[in-house]
C-alpha cells in the first residue's frame, strides 16, 4: 500500500470544451432529456449550435468568467463566484436538456408554445430572488474567495511585491495613498508603480493584466491612434510608467 493523492481533472482547452458542448448528452442520465439533446434533426445535438459554440466561449471570456492560460481555459474569480450563488438547477446540462425536450414536445404538438414560453419566463423571473437568497447564505464564501484572489495579479515590475486592483487601475500593494486637502489623492509610500485600466482607448481586463505581469509583455489589438485609427502592438510592463507600447517590434 502507498499513500497518494487524487489529481484534479484536466482543464478544458477550447477544442475539448467545444467537443463537450457538442456531445453534452453524455453528461445527462435521464433518458428523455438525453434523447432530446441527441435529436440532431430537430436541434443541435448539444449546447448551442456549430455556428454559435465558439462565440459562447468568447462571450464567457469577454465577460471575464473564463480566461485563457496558454491553451487551457480557466475559470476566473467572477466565474467561480457566479457558480457559488447560482442554483444548481441552472448550472448543469440537464436543465438545457429539459428545455430541448420541451421544445421537441412543442414541435410534436404535445405542448403549446405559449405554455413552454411561460415556463421559461417563470424560471428566469425567479433567478434574482434565488440568487439573492444564495448570496445571503453563501456571502462569506464569495467574499473570502474575492479576498484571496484579489491579493495579487502578479509581481510588481518595479519592486516584485504583489500587484492589487484599486477601482480602475492596478497598483503595487506597497503603495500608500492619502487624500489631500484639495480633495485629490497622492501616493505617500511604496514603490509607486501603477497601471491604468484604459490605454489609447483600449480597456485592459484582469486576465490581460495577469498575463502582462507574468510575461512582461502582451500583444494587444484595438488601440486607437489620435487620428481614430485602430492599431495593434505589444504592451510592455514598464517599471516607471506602468506600461509602454513597443513600436520597435
Amino acid at each position: 500500500m502507498r499513500k497518494d493523492e487524487t489529481k484534479p481533472p484536466k482543464s478544458f482547452t477550447e477544442a475539448t470544451l467545444l467537443a463537450a458542448m457538442e456531445h453534452a448528452s453524455r453528461f445527462v442520465d435521464d433518458k428523455d432529456p438525453k434523447e432530446a439533446l441527441d435529436d440532431d434533426e430537430s436541434h443541435s445535438g448539444g449546447i448551442g449550435t456549430p455556428a454559435t459554440r465558439a462565440e459562447v466561449i468568447e462571450k464567457l471570456i469577454r465577460s471575464e468568467y473564463v480566461e485563457r492560460k496558454g491553451k487551457q481555459l480557466r475559470s476566473t474569480l467572477t466565474g467561480r463566484n457566479l457558480i457559488t450563488v447560482v442554483s444548481p438547477a441552472f448550472r448543469n446540462v440537464e436543465y438545457t436538456a429539459r428545455m430541448e425536450r420541451n421544445l421537441s414536445q412543442v414541435e410534436r404538438g404535445e405542448q403549446s408554445a405559449l405554455e413552454v414560453m411561460n415556463l421559461f419566463r417563470k424560471d428566469v423571473a425567479n433567478i434574482p430572488e434565488q440568487v439573492g437568497e444564495s448570496v445571503r447564505l453563501n456571502g462569506d464564501a464569495v467574499r473570502s474567495q474575492r479576498k484571496t484572489e484579489s491579493e495579487s495579479y502578479g509581481p510588481c515590475p518595479k519592486c516584485g511585491q504583489p500587484v492589487i486592483r484599486k477601482g480602475k487601475f492596478w497598483q503595487c500593494s506597497t503603495n500608500k495613498r492619502e487624500k489631500q486637502s484639495d480633495g485629490t489623492w497622492q501616493t505617500v509610500g511604496g514603490c509607486g508603480w501603477k497601471l491604468y485600466q484604459t490605454i489609447c482607448g483600449k480597456t485592459l481586463t484582469d486576465p490581460m493584466v495577469r498575463t502582462l505581469l507574468e510575461k512582461r509583455r502582451i500583444h494587444v489589438n484595438g488601440f486607437l491612434s489620435k487620428a481614430g485609427k485602430k492599431f495593434s502592438v505589444d504592451l510592455i510592463a514598464d517599471h516607471e510608467r506602468g506600461s509602454k507600447l513597443d513600436f520597435d517590434e
